[in-house]
C-alpha cells in the first residue's frame, strides 16, 4: 500500500512574497534624509558623468557619451535604492514581489533591449560619428546624436529623424565623410557631328576648372554610349568629403555648359523619327533637352 505524505501548508505561505511585505516598514518621517541622499547621488552622477566623458573622449568621442551616461545612470540608481531604504522600503523584497510583473515588462521591452545592445555595438565599432554625412536605412543626412536606443539625424530635407539602433545595424551603412575624398558625376550628351576626342578633352578641362574639384585624382570622362539623339558622356570629379555636394554638381553643370557653348558644341534635343506608310521618314524634334 502506497502512502502519500501531505505537503506542509507553510511552504507556500513562506514562499509567497507580497508588495505589502516590502513596504511594511515604510516611515514617511525619514523623507528629509531620503531626499538628501537622492539629491547627493544626482549631483555625484553629474560630476562623474563629466569626468568620465572628459577622460574617454581623448580616445573615442562616441564611447565617452555612452560611458558617461551609463555611469550617471548607475549612480542615480544606487542613490534611489538608498533613498528608498531610508524610507523603510525593502527594495530586494519589492523586486521579488514584482518578479512576474518584471518578466512581463522585460518581454514587452525586448525591442528596446535589442536596440540598446545594437547601440552599444554601434558605439564600439564606430561606423560613423557625430557630424558625419551618412545614408542609414534609406535616410540621408548628418548624424547629430548617437545613444543607446537610436541614432538621431538631420536629414538633407531639414527634418530630424530618430532611427532605432537595431535597424541601423541590420541595414547597409553608407558613410560619405569617413574617407577624405568623394566622387561625383555629371551626365551630358553632344550632337552626333561632334569630334568625340575633342569633346572628351573639353569636358575634362571644364570639370578641372570647377572650384572644389581636386587636381589629384584628376577628372575623368567616360564614354557612356550612343544615345537616341546624342553621343553620351559621364564626367567624373573628386572633391573633399566635407565640401557641399549639391553646390559642386551645379557648378560643374554650369561650367560644362559654358565650355560646350564656347566651343560651338551642341547639346541636342531628342529626335523622334516617324515613318510614313510609303517608307519615307519625318523628323520631329521634341521639346525636352538631354544632358
Amino acid at each position: 500500500m502506497t502512502t502519500f505524505l501531505p505537503v506542509p501548508a507553510t511552504v507556500d505561505a513562506e514562499a509567497e512574497i507580497t508588495v505589502e511585505d516590502s513596504v511594511a516598514g515604510f516611515d514617511v518621517g525619514n523623507w528629509p534624509t531620503a531626499l538628501t541622499v537622492f539629491v547627493v547621488a544626482v549631483v555625484i552622477a553629474l560630476i562623474a558623468k563629466r569626468l568620465v566623458q572628459n577622460v574617454v573622449k581623448r580616445h573615442n568621442e562616441v564611447l565617452s557619451r555612452l560611458m558617461g551616461r551609463t555611469t550617471a545612470a548607475l549612480i542615480v540608481t544606487v542613490g534611489l535604492v538608498s533613498a528608498l531604504s531610508n524610507l523603510g522600503i525593502q527594495v530586494g523584497v519589492l523586486i521579488g514581489a514584482l518578479g512576474v510583473t518584471g518578466f512581463a515588462i522585460a518581454f514587452a521591452m525586448q525591442d528596446t533591449l535589442s536596440n540598446m545592445i545594437a547601440g552599444i555595438i554601434l558605439q564600439l565599432r564606430r561606423p560613423f560619428t557625430y557630424d558625419d554625412k551618412v545614408s542609414l536605412n534609406g535616410y540621408e543626412g548628418t548624424v547629430t546624436d548617437i545613444n543607446l536606443r537610436s541614432v538621431e539625424m538631420k536629414l538633407l530635407s531639414g527634418e530630424m529623424a530618430l532611427i532605432p539602433s537595431a535597424e541601423v545595424l541590420q541595414n547597409p551603412i553608407e558613410n560619405w565623410t569617413r574617407r577624405p575624398n568623394r566622387r561625383f558625376s555629371v551626365d551630358v550628351g553632344v550632337a552626333y557631328d561632334t569630334d568625340v576626342a575633342r569633346a572628351a578633352t573639353l569636358l575634362a578641362e571644364a570639370m578641372g576648372r570647377v572650384d572644389g574639384v581636386l587636381v589629384d585624382p584628376a577628372p575623368v570622362v567616360d564614354f557612356a554610349g550612343f544615345g537616341g539623339s546624342s553621343i553620351d558622356f559621364t564626367v567624373y570629379g573628386w572633391f573633399e568629403s566635407r565640401h557641399p555636394y549639391f553646390d559642386l554638381r551645379v557648378a560643374a553643370a554650369d561650367e560644362i555648359k559654358r565650355t560646350l557653348d564656347d566651343a560651338d558644341i551642341e547639346i541636342p534635343f531628342p529626335i523622334t523619327t516617324l515613318m510614313n506608310p510609303d517608307g519615307s521618314a519625318l523628323a520631329a524634334a521634341t521639346a525636352r533637352r538631354t544632358g
